[in-house]
């Protein structure tokens, strides 16, 4: 078994290839839109365009992220005033016996 330091270094090389293999091509592509805007005069519409899709995926998924911890907050809260009710109940019925 390699040395737990070699293992991470090796996992950090694998993560990088991974993110340059599946990046990559994304890059690729947003460097050829940029040259291919570039090249007819309209680079600040790209880029304008660029910075509006990012805004507006940036809303969204703001918004999902509060809705799904939102959602599992008030499930937990919802959840542990279901425990404290049937632990009164519990313990009620215990004293009238």
């Amino acid at each position: 078994m390699a040395p737990p330091r070699r293992r991470r270094f090796f996992l950090l090389i694998l993560g990088a290839l991974a993110a340059i293999v599946l990046g990559g091509r994304a890059a690729l592509s947003y460097y050829v839109d940029v040259l291919w805007f570039e090249s007819l005069g309209y680079r600040d519409v790209f880029w304008k365009t660029l910075g509006l899709q990012l805004g507006e995926f940036s809303r969204l998924f703001a918004a999902a992220t509060f809705l799904i911890l939102y959602g599992i907050v008030s499930g937990s809260e919802a959840s542990a005033s279901a425990r404290s009710a049937e632990r009164s109940i519990r313990f009620s019925s215990a004293d009238s016996r």
